[in-house]
């Protein structure tokens, strides 16, 4: 990639994180748990699911680094900068809220690396889940450079969406969306460069 798209890259992304904490601002966000409907509140917090939770910030980097084809690399980034920019928008409009209960573990680096991501992360902007639509797409796109590594793709994907229910960052209405979204932007991707697997 050019130096140029980096850049550009890079100011969406900042912009991205300018928004995401203005939405986090606001008031009155949606939260699910005023009704008592999503199955996540009945399913326990398990600290293990700290390690695939943040596994997803390497993904992009193993992304970049074993598909050698640059136009295929482009296109992934601008499609995840598309689903980043989308879900930045949906953040500020309908804010939404996860509440997070104490929880104990006998594993304390696990409780500990847990609870720092709960006091970094913001508690608000959860729907659509970023953690889900961008390891889904990225995940399809490893396994379309290399099929060999397809099936590990994908249960590294899959092991990060279920990450999001299990450390309590998420709700399941949060993971449809980010299903969505980023199935969505594999199927632009198909369709705009002719992939069919």
């Amino acid at each position: 990639m050019t130096v140029k798209f980096k850049f550009s890259v890079a100011g969406l992304l900042a912009v991205f994180w300018i928004v995401m904490y203005a939405a986090a601002d606001r008031l009155s966000p949606f939260t699910p748990t005023r009704f008592g409907w999503d199955p996540v509140l009945r399913m326990p917090i398990v600290t293990a699911f700290v390690i695939p939770y943040l596994s997803f910030y390497v993904m992009p980097f193993v992304l970049a680094l074993v598909v050698p084809d640059r136009a295929f690399l482009r296109r992934t980034a601008m499609l995840a900068v598309a689903v980043i920019v989308a879900s930045a928008a949906v953040f500020f409009v309908f804010p939404t809220e996860i509440v997070r209960p104490a929880f104990t573990t006998e594993w304390r680096f696990g409780a500990w690396l847990l609870r720092l991501v709960h006091d970094v992360d913001t508690c608000r902007n959860c729907f659509p889940s970023l953690h889900v639509s961008l390891s889904v797409f990225m995940g399809l796109a490893i396994g379309r450079a290399r099929p060999r590594w397809r099936f590990a793709a994908w249960t590294w994907a899959s092991l990060i969406v279920l990450s999001t229910l299990f450390t309590r960052q998420h709700y399941v209405v949060d993971v449809a969306g980010g299903l969505a979204l980023g199935l969505g932007a594999w199927w632009i991707f198909r369709s705009g460069s002719g992939v069919r697997k």
